[in-house]
């Protein structure tokens, strides 16, 4: 037994130097070809002696009843010697073939020689039965590129000899499929068409090496025998778009082998049953949704037929002057067929005829109580509610109000109607229109006879006067109480504050007087409520 070790370690040794050589050779930039060759071939013959005498070194410490413990470190030190043999070995095969182990994938990968190299490289490491299972796994994760998916699938199996064979089946499952490989080359192909068109420049050269390396890529899966669709089917598939792929691949269809059905079916042709299945399905939601349009105004319908979600509900108007947008035609008084006010605040409605206004309305096909188009009083939901009769319409139009109306000028009085500025605001529409206001100069009387001069900014449906603060407090004027307020600020949002109210005097000025330039307010500072 002693006879047997010396002899071992003798071997040992000599196969210690012969690695440490190699490795040495290995780190040069231009290692040489022969001397790789001749250290391989010397390794494969020492491989096979050094085996021997561990079997039968390992045989003589069964015999001699040993214990367990140094049975399985001396198998545990020969399989690592062999590893370590294994993955020398490994690196001069691709050392000599031109290519490191630390080499990820690159885009050179793409050159059919290397790509042939890197192939038949690693089918002389797995065909090679001397080799540990643990070196080709080794090799095998080395190959991958980090990230991608076919590394995630072989990091998944631990590095051992009983899974090597596992990774390489889970890999042919994933990726070795020919109906696979040759869609995917397919594909290659149809890329190569869309580079060709692009306006930049493709160099032919590129362009011959790939489609050489494609074609014969088909070649070598037997391609001459398949099917037209079989081409056809990736066209068909990538010119679908994307939500109609992510129903397809979750559809059962997609998975199943349509030429074990009868009669039998192809892939293309599962997968345009799936697409007419498709087309039916969103028939029959749009006849159950807008019923092909029956129920739905033609003056509620976008110009594609589709409902317009501008003008199918929310669309009241509020309350104020904020509502006379000059450039929305649709908005137009029913009485006077202007744009510059609402219908209920139109001054000429005010001076007509009940009767005129009754049939105004009914050739505008209007509601009696909001005065707004396209639906009748009995199907209104707006609330209105008349400040003189209580009824169910706008003051506009209550039978009880008199006949005299205000003049809107008075003595002293000089009202300006003149376009202001155009204040751009954010109404339940959430669109930008131009609102068209009314101002007058007037006199502002505060405490200790104090005035100022001041320019009224008119909202003829607001309930609540406001004043800046600044002006205010130049005019010393006292609060009479406080009030919590909620605001609509102009440009969109509310504020709710609590405000103080004042007692404010006004006075017209005379009307010869000259008119100053208008002082002009900051759009933060404009509030309504």
């Amino acid at each position: 037994m002693d006879k047997i070790k010396k002899k071992r370690t003798a071997v040992r040794r000599r196969v210690t130097k012969l690695l440490q050589d190699l490795e040495n050779e290995l780190a040069k930039q231009d290692a040489s070809l022969e001397k790789l060759t001749c250290h391989k071939e010397t390794l494969d013959d020492l491989k096979v002696t050094i085996g021997a005498l561990d079997n039968e070194y390992l045989d003589s410490m069964i015999a001699g009843e040993h214990d367990e413990e140094l049975v399985n470190a001396e198998t545990d030190c020969a399989a690592e010697y062999e590893i370590k043999l294994g993955v020398v070995k490994i690196r001069g095969w691709m050392k000599k073939n031109g290519h490191d182990s630390d080499a990820k994938s690159s885009s050179s990968d793409n050159d059919e020689n290397k790509i042939s190299e890197k192939n038949r490289t690693y089918k002389q490491i797995h065909d090679d039965e001397g080799l540990h299972s643990s070196v080709k796994f080794q090799y095998l994760r080395q190959s991958m590129t980090e990230g991608t998916e076919a590394a995630e699938i072989v990091d998944g199996f631990p590095p051992t000899d009983k899974n090597y064979p596992l990774a390489v089946e889970a890999l042919k499952q994933q990726y070795g499929r020919d109906d696979l490989q040759i869609q995917v080359y397919v594909r290659e192909l149809l890329g190569l068409i869309k580079n060709v068109t692009n306006k930049e420049k493709f160099p032919l050269s590129k362009l011959v090496l790939q489609l050489r390396t494609h074609l014969r890529a088909l070649q070598s899966l037997n391609i001459g025998n398949a099917s037209p669709e079989t081409f056809l089917f990736p066209m068909v598939e990538s010119s679908l778009p994307e939500e109609v792929l992510r129903a397809w691949q979750r559809n059962p269809m997609s998975r199943q082998d349509g030429s074990l059905m009868d009669p039998p079916k192809t892939k293309l042709s599962l997968l345009v049953e799936f697409c007419e299945t498709e087309v039916r399905s969103e028939q029959q939601i749009n006849l159950a949704r807008d019923g092909f349009g029956v129920n739905v105004l033609p003056d509620k319908l976008s110009k594609k037929g589709q409902r317009d979600p501008k003008k199918l509900g929310g669309s009241e108007s509020p309350a104020t002057a904020a509502a006379l947008f000059t450039s929305d035609k649709s908005n137009s008084c029913i009485f006077c067929d202007k744009t510059g006010h609402n219908s209920p605040e139109c001054y000429k409605a005010r001076k007509m005829p009940m009767d005129e206004k009754t049939e105004k309305i009914k050739e505008q096909r209007a509601c009696f109580k909001c005065l707004k188009r396209n639906h009748v009083a009995s199907k209104c939901k707006g609330k209105v509610k008349c400040s003189i009769c209580e009824k169910p319409h706008h003051q506009v139009m209550c039978s009880h109000k008199q006949s005299k109306e205000e003049e809107a000028g008075t003595d002293g009085v000089k009202t300006m109607t003149n376009i202001q500025p155009t204040v751009a605001m954010k109404t339940s529409t959430n669109e930008d229109k131009v609102v068209l206001r009314e101002t007058m100069r007037v006199k502002v009387s505060g405490n200790k006879n104090q005035y100022r001069e001041a320019r009224l900014l008119i909202d003829s449906g607001s309930d609540i006067s406001y004043i800046r603060e600044e002006f205010a407090e130049e005019l010393h004027l006292t609060p009479i109480g406080k009030k919590v307020l909620t605001t609509e600020v102009f440009g969109g949002g509310y504020d709710v504050c609590e405000r103080k109210q004042y007692n404010v005097k006004l006075e017209g000025l005379p009307a010869g007087r000259p008119r100053s330039s208008p002082k002009s307010y900051p759009g933060k500072e404009i509030r309504r409520p």
